[in-house]
């Protein structure tokens, strides 16, 4: 419990692999999301990519996307799920990974730290 309070013993590491699998609930979470209002899109307005709000909703909301991502056909918003659910994880991990790369080289450092006392102690003691 003193290396924690002494800020010897790192508790980041632990949150890095807590974070990376909410990052991954979430790139999977909102990737289905851009599926899902694809294929609404597809569903309410055809393949038709031309319609908008204005055609949709009239006068009062002349260019009001009828649906998010700005309106953008059905089509694209499916691909962009897809992309999201197959790259999203990736770049969670990407970014995990340099957070602990400073952990590890930290790490290192104090093995190299630590050899290396011993070395000199057992260069002393053999001379």
């Amino acid at each position: 419990m003193l290396d924690f309070f002494a800020f010897r013993r790192m508790i980041t590491p632990v949150f890095i692999q807590i974070i990376f699998w909410v990052g991954v609930i979430i790139a999977i979470l909102s990737g289905i999301a851009l599926i899902v209002d694809g294929v609404a899109f597809l569903a309410a307005f055809g393949q038709d990519s031309q319609t908008n709000g204005s055609q949709i909703f009239g006068a009062p909301f002349p260019s009001a996307p009828p649906f998010g991502f700005g309106g953008a056909p059905g089509g694209v918003l499916i691909g962009a799920g897809i992309a999201q659910i197959l790259l999203g994880p990736v770049f969670v991990r990407v970014g995990c990974e340099l957070v602990i790369l400073f952990f590890r080289i930290y790490e290192t450092l104090l093995d190299i730290r630590n050899n290396g006392n011993q070395s000199k102690a057992n260069t002393l003691l053999q001379s």
